[in-house]
């Protein structure tokens, strides 16, 4: 299938592969700028090599993620292969990132998604692995020592990147705390779970399909007759929450834990496609949410999320 770069792909990398983000990476709970900003270099690394192995541009795409992956390798990481810089602009800024298990996870995937995709940046990809997984084997980044609240999106990342070292039992063990914060949780939370269940291949599983149900129903009643959350204004919060929501319909649609959730999907992925994305490429376009044009170009955060939820409809890739 054709299908052209994101804008942000196009405008938010320079020329020395630095990823240039307008927004932060999670706009609810904060990151340390420099973490954020080294996941946000990483996934949008991951996303060029996805692009590769599905033969959109290869020679655009090789080009950006051999760009990527010097900024992650050079000034991202510290000779032992921990995080220890910020990204930016000008590439200066140091801040220690090392204790940060799910930034290193993050890293190795990215990593392991490169040496899957283009085995021409095999040797460089399988020296920041080594590093990584020395890091990550002392100690100083083990998931141990990530906070609760960050359980699921660091386990996640471990199972994808280091499967032969990883205990699934630690991914039931993250799963199975979910459901304690889903009867008070906002409907992004909710389609944040159960998005993070389906990644990790739970959904339903350990989660009794009833209690995620309801919570999946509740959420849906915060949403308007166009498919969209109706907590606020915000447009890029906004287009966020519409990807997400799009994902979690999927998800879903896909268990078969709730009827009707097809329809939400469709809906959902209509309103996605009329308000941000261009019809010719189904990428981003520069307007937004309430359908006016954008005066600047789409921030890079927001079309990492807009980007995923497209790329698992149309190619069941997890990007």
């Amino acid at each position: 299938m054709d299908a052209c770069f994101p804008l942000w792909a196009e405008t938010g990398v320079s020329r020395s592969g630095v990823f240039i983000d307008a927004l932060h990476l999670n706009h609810r709970a904060p990151d340390d700028t420099a973490s954020a900003s080294v996941v946000t270099q990483a996934r949008q690394t991951s996303l060029f090599a996805i692009a590769f192995g599905q033969g959109w541009q290869p020679d655009r795409s090789l080009e950006l993620c051999r760009a990527g992956l010097e900024c992650l390798t050079g000034p991202a990481l510290r000779g032992d292969g921990r995080p220890g810089a910020r990204i930016d602009a000008s590439g200066d800024g140091l801040i220690d990132t090392s204790t940060s298990a799910e930034t290193g996870f993050e890293l190795l995937r990215t990593h392991a998604r490169i040496l899957a995709n283009l085995p021409e940046l095999s040797d460089r990809a399988e020296a920041g692995s080594v590093a990584l997984r020395a890091a990550l084997s002392q100690g100083a980044m083990d998931a141990e020592e990530a906070a609760p609240a960050s359980d699921m999106p660091t386990e996640l990342a471990w199972a994808e990147a280091w499967p032969e070292r990883y205990d699934r039992a630690r991914l039931r063990e993250a799963a199975g705390r979910l459901p304690e914060a889903l009867a008070p949780a906002p409907a992004w939370r909710v389609f944040e779970i159960i998005d993070w269940l389906w990644r990790a291949g739970r959904l339903g599983e350990d989660v009794a399909g009833e209690q995620l149900s309801e919570a999946y129903l509740r959420a849906l009643a915060d949403m308007d007759d166009t498919g969209r959350l109706s907590h606020g204004e915000d447009r890029e919060h906004h287009a966020r929450d519409q990807a997400l929501a799009l994902r979690a319909h999927l998800a879903m649609m896909e268990s078969r834990l709730c009827p009707g959730a097809d329809r939400s999907a469709a809906l959902a992925f209509d309103t996605l496609m009329d308000e941000n994305l261009t019809f010719e490429g189904g990428w981003i376009a520069r307007h937004g949410a309430d359908g006016l044009p954008l005066d600047q170009d789409m921030p890079a955060g927001l079309g990492l999320d807009i980007a995923g939820a497209f790329l698992r409809l149309l190619e069941g890739v997890e990007a």
